[in-house]
């Protein structure tokens, strides 16, 4: 038997969508999905080891009592309170993390990126381990590894605009769906003046080189995922600050027209305001105003 554990404390959390099981009268917890697998999880400082996500990797519990990769590359995201594993069904594109919480009676995915895309494991802690009333040593914790979410990545879209210029661009077989072949054969993204308020899934596209996001209604750009870039255009949003710490094959940077705090646009990269390179802004023009491009060098 597998042994680690974890405790409650604030962690990460994924929205969920609106596809969720209806729920029965009586609240009863949804029966276990075939290939369901319990262990007692005890955390890293009470004698914890790895527990095995077949397909995907090992995970533990880290001194902070959360879900953390071990020897992977696994990400997890928490999606509340549930009735059971066979609750936890829809996967989203946002509140993916290195570590969560791990809490009573809340659902989680856990994904792995591989050659072939990703794979997922889907994980439900039913109860902590609690020998006395105020000391919690771990949790039984339910997991089905892999879980298929189907062929279909648009599912985890969570913006239907977003979705829909996907749709319209991207399913190359017009069968209504987008495979993972469809989303790795990607490379240039003209997504502009879509109306668009959230790019989350946009990590699904690894191969993506040229994303020009631009004139949409942005507030968060996450493309930690997305390390192949080479030209990002993203002005005329409404982004406070960008991180492209991740993504140093960009040679081109044009992030005007985001209204950062006001007077500065703080972004994140891989070098700082001694050494921008020759094709990325340092300040701007926003509703009258100078706005100066803050350039910090990641830790």
């Amino acid at each position: 038997m597998m042994v680690l554990a974890a405790f409650l404390v604030a962690g990460v959390a994924c929205s969920k969508e609106d596809k969720e099981p209806v729920p029965t009268e009586d609240n009863t917890e949804i029966p276990d999905p075939e290939g369901t697998v319990l262990v007692s999880v005890r955390n890293s400082v009470n004698g914890g080891t790895p527990v095995e996500l077949p397909e995907l990797g090992r995970f533990y519990i880290d001194e902070g009592n959360n879900f953390v990769a071990y020897d992977s590359n696994l990400e997890f995201c928490a999606v509340g309170a549930v009735r059971g594993l066979g609750d936890v069904r829809v996967v989203s594109s946002g509140g993916w993390a290195a570590k969560v919480a791990v809490q009573e009676g809340y659902g989680y995915f856990a994904r792995h990126k591989g050659s072939d895309g990703y794979k997922y494991a889907r994980l439900y802690v039913t109860e902590y381990i609690l020998p006395l009333p105020d000391m919690v040593l771990g949790a039984y914790v339910k997991y089905q590894s892999p879980y298929d979410i189907g062929s279909d990545l648009s599912v985890i879209i969570p913006d239907v605009n977003f979705k829909s210029y996907l749709m319209r661009n991207f399913d190359a077989d017009f069968d209504g769906k987008l495979s993972q072949e469809e989303a790795d054969s990607v490379q240039v993204m003209n997504c502009c003046l879509q109306d668009i308020k959230s790019l989350n899934g946009i990590e699904l596209f690894a191969d993506l080189e040229e994303l020009y996001c631009n004139n949409n209604q942005l507030e968060t750009l996450d493309i930690s995922k997305n390390t192949k870039l080479e030209i990002l255009v993203c002005h005329s949003n409404q982004l406070s600050s960008l991180n492209i710490s991740a993504n140093r094959m960009l040679t081109y940077l044009s992030c005007s027209g985001n209204p950062g705090d006001g007077t500065v646009f703080p972004v994140t990269a891989w070098f700082d305001n001694t050494n921008v390179p020759k094709d990325f802004p340092t300040s701007y023009l926003y509703n009258g105003k100078t706005i100066t491009i803050d350039y910090k060098k990641a830790n």
